[in-house]
């Protein structure tokens, strides 16, 4: 299989090291996405506050930042979280299947995006070992019976749409985090107040569509995105709020504990 293609190492968070020999030796053998591994810590130590203040800690930023160079120094056409999710022996139950864990995979997808990365495979799926609580998809065996926090938060992104990744610049709140995907805007609100935000967007736009992932709390699986969860059999209708925009203009209030994705026409 002389035109085979591979990823590596593959390796655990923190041992950077690895990723420069490698690519270096590899890329001459077909080495074509440079990965690793990414986990906040021991499902046994899974909490909700913990999880949620991961993505600003700098426990991901190092790991990344040398992702990004290797690929760039080493000529190797992606680098890409190949196994990944909150809390590693399959998660914590209550913590990573919830809202919670929808405005985190949020988050980290961002913090992937802006060094460079080219995507990310959330660990899930069955297992013997132990539960998936993490699981994007939620099995009974091997017969999926719904979807999961980490699943919304991908959902939101792909509503997002393609285009450059940029600083979304908004003004009215402090403690959120956004980001714009093209002409589109979302607004992480991972607070226990709602928040009203003018954002301003990259281009003039006639009106957006808001659609607006949320839950009863932050501990909640009751999650919808514009009105909809997702059901067994992956039916999904959401209903977004159409908004007016001023030229650059968008104001939106965001619910404690929510994310608002504002895709614009």
């Amino acid at each position: 299989m002389p035109g085979a293609k591979f990823d590596g190492p593959g390796v655990t968070n923190g041992q950077r090291a690895w990723l420069t020999p490698f690519a270096t030796k590899e890329k001459a053998n077909g080495l074509d996405i440079l990965t690793m591994h990414s986990y906040i810590g021991d499902q046994t130590t899974g909490t909700i506050a913990g999880m949620l203040a991961s993505n600003s800690s700098g426990i991901y930023d190092a790991d990344q930042t040398a992702l990004g160079s290797t690929k760039t120094a080493a000529s190797i056409p992606q680098w890409r979280m190949s196994e990944a999710n909150s809390y590693y022996h399959g998660g914590t139950a209550g913590v990573s299947n919830v809202q919670a864990a929808s405005l985190w995979t949020l988050d980290f997808m961002d913090g992937i995006a802006a060094h460079s990365g080219d995507g990310v495979n959330f660990h899930g799926g069955t297992s013997t070992q132990f539960p998936l609580e993490y699981s994007p998809i939620a099995y009974s065996g091997l017969t999926p019976t719904g979807v999961q926090g980490v699943y919304y938060g991908e959902l939101l992104w792909k509503l997002a749409g393609t285009g450059s990744l940029h600083a979304a610049t908004m003004s009215g709140a402090t403690g959120v985090t956004s980001w714009g995907i093209g002409n589109n805007v979302v607004v992480n609100n991972k607070g226990t107040s709602a928040v009203t935000v003018d954002v301003t967007l990259k281009s003039s736009a006639a009106h957006a569509s808001e659609y607006t992932l949320t839950a009863p709390s932050l501990d909640s699986t009751a999650i919808t995105i514009a009105g909809s969860g997702v059901n067994a059999s992956g039916t999904f209708k959401p209903s977004p709020k159409q908004v007016r925009v001023n030229f650059k203009h968008v104001t939106v209030t965001v619910p404690a504990g929510s994310a608002t994705l504002l895709v614009t026409h």
